[in-house]
């Protein structure tokens, strides 16, 4: 399965509700695709809320070795890169923290 960005969302790549598109592909061919390329076509998000909802979402649901696992990134900006990066574990730890809370 190949998510294209560009294509996808064209210039709604700020919102969380333009996120909650990407977010709700990769949710859907979660279970029955062994791995999901996004392609980020070099444009640079640089949006948290965008980002966040997508990545953020996913790492509240799945530890970040499966997100690795499952998910390819290309054609993304550095930028881009380390916020992805930044979410994945404010959010995983986020998460590891609600479970030790319940």
């Amino acid at each position: 399965m190949s998510i294209n960005i560009k294509r996808i969302c064209g210039k709604n790549r700020v919102t969380r509700e333009d996120g909650k598109v990407i977010y709700n592909l990769i949710a859907e061919k979660w279970k029955n695709d062994k791995k999901i390329c996004i392609d980020f076509n070099n444009i640079r998000i640089a949006s948290v809320s965008f980002l966040d909802e997508v990545f953020g979402k996913l790492a509240l649901k799945h530890d970040v070795k499966a997100i690795k696992n499952k998910i390819e990134l290309v054609n993304v900006q550095p930028f881009d890169r380390a916020l992805i990066n930044d979410i994945l574990l404010a959010r995983s730890k986020q998460r590891r923290d609600n479970n030790k809370a319940a």
